[in-house]
């Protein structure tokens, strides 16, 4: 019997590990994800350097969950699904994030009523960062690691459940990332709490749906409204996305309970079985 290739051996030990060999991903793809935060703490004049910008955004947010998908040979996630099926379970999620677009963007203008829009360059990094959060969240957490966990638990109704809050956790963990970025310990707990819901409502959507290209485009909705400030207005107030971040209380918990209202209505009794079909 011939060597087993590298893929082969990762598939062997995720089949064996699921969670924990998610968990050694996680905190490998959160290393890389960080990095250029890194750089930044250590080099604080990089932060203004528009190339290391735009370089540690292709890097963080396209280059590296490429490189999970190549090793892991999980290309078939980008093949597999409904595009308008996925939209029309999201809907709820998509008419919230077109809610909180209309007023993140009026409540941007009227806090920065003689701000001007950022220079072209600028304002195209701001649209490949928002979209490249949605390619990596969406590839890397609904497409590796919420498949990997459902495809050994998500036999039932039980197991559906299981899968959605353990992915979600994953993903809001990852989100303690921002702390490289300036974040405060207590507001970054606030945006991972926030997050694992809202991971929850993501994941059911994907497992009823199926295509990761629209949770890509649900995903850049939800966060098109609270970086339009950051990533597209020329105003000392919103530049800092950190700086906005920080000001998060409790009251910014209240997202997480729509989010689960969301999910409990998308995995009801009725439409748990789309969820288990997913994983056949």
């Amino acid at each position: 019997m011939g060597k087993l290739s590298l893929k082969d051996k990762l598939k062997s030990v995720i089949d064996k590990r699921p969670v924990l060999s998610c968990l050694v991903m996680l905190i490998i793809v959160y290393l890389f994800y960080a990095f250029p935060g890194m750089m930044t703490r250590v080099f604080p004049f990089l932060k203004e350097h528009y190339f290391y910008r735009f370089i540690s955004v292709i890097f963080s947010h396209y280059v590296v969950v490429l490189i999970v998908i190549m090793l892991l040979d999980y290309g078939w996630i980008y093949r597999k699904g409904n595009f308008l099926k996925t939209l029309l379970v999201g809907m709820a999620l998509i008419v919230e994030a077109s809610l909180s677009c209309y007023f993140s963007i009026v409540g941007a203008f009227r806090s920065a009523a003689d701000s001007s829009f950022l220079s072209f360059p600028y304002i195209l990094l701001g649209i490949i960062t928002i979209i490249g959060i949605g390619f990596f969240e969406e590839s890397f957490f609904r497409g590796v690691i919420s498949n990997i966990i459902g495809k050994h638990y998500a036999k039932d109704r039980k197991g559906v459940w299981l899968s959605v809050f353990i992915s979600s956790v994953f993903f809001g963990l990852l989100h303690m990332v921002n702390m490289f970025y300036g974040v405060k310990l207590l507001p970054a707990i606030i945006q991972s709490v926030v997050a694992v819901f809202a991971g929850m409502a993501l994941c059911a959507t994907y497992y009823r749906g199926g295509s990761i290209w629209a949770m890509m485009f649900i995903h850049s909705l939800i966060d098109f409204g609270p970086l339009f400030g950051t990533s597209f207005l020329a105003n000392p107030e919103l530049v800092d996305e950190a700086a906005v971040v920080n000001q998060f209380g409790l009251v910014n918990l209240t997202p997480a309970l729509i989010s689960l209202l969301i999910t409990l209505f998308l995995l009801r009794n009725s439409k748990i079985n789309e969820a288990i079909d997913h994983f056949k």
